[in-house]
């Protein structure tokens, strides 16, 4: 809804700027000289997309046009942009199941019949030496291991003599 709002308010920005631009200032006397239009919709004697305002001045005089909208018209931009944000929030959401989608079929249910596949495969004998750690690694760990024991060790010696 704010979406909405916000491409409502942007329109009648648009629309304002559209009519200042449109808006002129007149003379008394040259408005003496435009006959008004007569008729039921014109009861003001004012000209049917114009609204007269008076300056500060009463010898000026001040016509802001502007075009009115139907309701139809409004309804349809309005449901234009309801419909637009629609869109954006439905592509988000499709984006989200997709990747959960993807997620769900290639990471969990690829695992659990790899892990199948696997375990008819071979014995658990033969799966547990594939998965051992090689001997090489395992000493390199150990070694790693014991150094970082003596280093400790000496870190705390030199604090506690200092």
């Amino acid at each position: 809804m704010d979406t909405v709002n916000k491409q409502k308010a942007k329109k009648v920005k648009k629309d304002n700027e559209a009519a200042s631009a449109a808006a002129s200032t007149i003379t008394a006397a040259s408005l003496q000289s435009v006959k008004p239009p007569t008729g039921p919709l014109f009861n003001f004697g004012q000209p049917a997309n114009t609204h007269v305002t008076t300056a500060q001045t009463p010898a000026v005089v001040t016509t802001t046009a502007y075009s009115a909208v139907a309701n139809e018209a409004q309804s349809a931009a309005d449901i234009q942009i309801a419909m637009d944000s629609y869109c954006k929030v439905v592509e988000k959401r499709l984006v989200d199941i997709v990747s959960q989608t993807c997620y769900c079929q290639l990471i969990t249910e690829c695992a659990l019949e790899l892990e199948t596949k696997l375990t008819s495969a071979f014995p658990p004998s033969e799966l547990l030496r594939l998965m051992k750690e090689p001997q090489e690694q395992a000493n390199r760990r150990n070694k790693l291991e014991t150094s970082i024991r003596r280093f400790e060790q000496a870190l705390k010696l030199g604090q506690e003599n200092l």
